[in-house]
């Protein structure tokens, strides 16, 4: 294993455990290596897979444990202080190891392309290890596209509907979601800061669509029409949904009706239908009533 790089049998190493997660041992994993198409003629020594499975929990904070009472089999420990990052990072890795195995399908494996954080996020997160104040240059979406730069305490990296957020504190006291494809620039200070107390960030978007906080949450009920319920079920607009008992493919769903959830709505067009509150079902049917008459 001498010409791969490191990243990749790290991947390799990760999917194939978690695909038989607590079936395979040294041997059973050596083996497999050996048949892998990324093998690039070396075996899988038993100090060379040591020293992987200390770079996977470094790297990746996913930990790599051997269960002797089952017969030396090894397994990936859960963690207890974020299940949800782990699944996301078993899942990634998971994808990256398949397509890297599969280069004859290429042009047949079609990921849709989004917005990354690109290395800003990388800033970001060793900014927010540090715990050091940055200096940022912020083009949102104004009129001129001109960016405004001011200081920034990043309290969080947050993924949300395609795109990557930095949620920070600015100068104006306020905690607000910053998207990483419209950052011109992110710079570490020479200053620091204390991460509050108490504050839970996960918290403050429980109930929204998306990463806008603006609006207060309530209880939006919509029937969904033309047959579309099941997939209403099968991805729920937020994870509040639920059924209205003794009303076919009807749904309540607690959340926060800003301009992200609406345009969720809107993306179903006329399958679903507002049925309260009487001002967001007023707001959509006056939208549609525009789009008729430009159309007409």
């Amino acid at each position: 294993m001498s010409t791969l790089p490191i990243i990749q049998r790290y991947i390799w190493l990760v999917n194939t455990i978690a695909r038989f997660d607590g079936r395979l041992t040294f041997g059973e994993i050596s083996r497999r290596w050996e048949d892998s198409p990324l093998n690039d003629g070396s075996p899988l020594s038993r100090s060379t897979f040591y020293r992987y499975r200390e770079g996977i929990r470094e790297l990746f904070g996913i930990a790599l444990e051997c269960d002797a009472a089952r017969g030396n089999v090894y397994y990936i420990a859960q963690d207890d202080c974020d299940g949800r990052l782990q699944t996301w990072l078993l899942d990634t890795l998971g994808l990256v190891n398949t397509v890297g195995e599969s280069r004859t399908l290429a042009g047949r494996i079609l990921p849709e392309h989004s917005p990354s954080g690109g290395p800003k996020l990388a800033v970001a997160v060793e900014a927010m290890q540090a715990g050091q104040v940055m200096t940022m240059s912020y083009a949102g979406f104004n009129p001129h596209n001109v960016p405004s730069t001011f200081r920034i305490m990043p309290y969080a990296v947050k993924q949300s509907m395609n795109r990557w957020y930095l949620i920070g504190e600015g100068e104006d006291g306020r905690i607000r979601p910053y998207a990483f494809d419209r950052i011109r620039e992110l710079t570490p200070t020479q200053d620091t800061f204390e991460f509050p107390a108490g504050l839970d960030v996960d918290g403050l978007f429980v109930h929204s669509v998306g990463v806008m906080t603006d609006e207060a949450p309530e209880r939006i009920v919509i029937k969904v029409l033309d047959g579309q319920a099941n997939y209403v079920r099968s991805l729920p607009l937020h994870h509040s949904q639920e059924e209205v008992e003794g009303e076919p493919d009807t749904f309540a769903i607690f959340v926060r009706p800003t301009i992200d959830f609406i345009m969720k709505l809107r993306s179903y067009g006329p399958a679903i239908e507002v049925v309260a509150p009487s001002w967001l079902r007023g707001q959509l049917a006056s939208e549609a009533d525009i789009i008729r008459q430009r159309n007409s």
